[in-house]
């Protein structure tokens, strides 16, 4: 792999690119992190004056339609970018986006993140919080993995949370019927922000999403706050 400084930068200036070309703007923060897995970044400033006008007079819904739209284009291209600048090949780019707090994250998965991984610093009970609130309107995750990125992210990924309607659904095309119930477990995260920064004695600066439905699987992303 290429040396850190100079991947991360060109990289950043490439998706500010993209942003532009795609959606007409750039964001006003692009922060960009590597990992043993990847790379990890995060968004601030970033709904488009027609997302805004979409939040506002419809609702997150419609807003997560269009933005997917261009998220396809978006992670295809930095797929694309990664695998052509002598990184590893790409396994996987999540996505995902808080259009209330205009953050967003992108994560870039280019190994697996058991290699090197470090060993979760997050207390038991905050893990069984989390999926508690999952639970409340997904089936209770057959795995579940763990990952300290760094001393300011750890990834949460639950395996197997669909129920059998679920996959019945997702089976047909029908996996936007399930974006309400989506929706509930982003609420409760959001709700139940201060117990989980009690929990871990942390206080949590973003919470990102990502719900693969096809694989199963549904990817948490926490963005903690280091007080120096």
């Amino acid at each position: 792999m290429m040396a850190v400084c100079e991947p991360l930068e060109i990289l950043k200036e490439y998706v500010n690119e993209l942003y532009e070309v795609r959606l007409g703007k750039t964001p006003e923060r692009v922060d960009l992190q590597q990992t043993s897995f990847g790379f990890v970044l995060r968004f601030e400033g970033y709904l488009t004056h027609i997302e805004k006008t979409v939040l506002v007079q419809k609702g997150p819904k419609f807003v997560k339609e269009l933005r997917e739209i261009s998220m396809l284009e978006i992670s295809s291209e930095i797929k694309k970018w990664c695998e052509e600048n002598s990184l590893d090949k790409v396994d996987a780019v999540l996505d995902d986006w808080n259009y209330f707090q205009d953050t967003g994250c992108i994560l870039v998965k280019t190994n697996d993140w058991k290699r090197n991984k470090i060993i979760s610093l997050i207390p038991l009970n905050f893990i069984d919080e989390v999926r508690a609130i999952s639970s409340k309107e997904f089936n209770r995750p057959l795995e579940e993995e763990w990952v300290q990125v760094n001393d300011s992210i750890s990834l949460l990924q639950q395996k197997g949370f669909l129920l059998p309607f679920d996959r019945t659904m997702v089976d047909k095309g029908l996996e936007h019927l399930l974006y309400d119930r989506e929706c509930n477990v982003r609420g409760e995260i959001q709700k139940h922000k201060r117990m989980l920064e009690e929990s871990c004695n942390r206080e949590i600066a973003d919470i990102f999403l990502n719900f693969n439905y096809e694989k199963d699987v549904v990817t948490f992303i926490f963005f903690f706050i280091n007080n120096e």
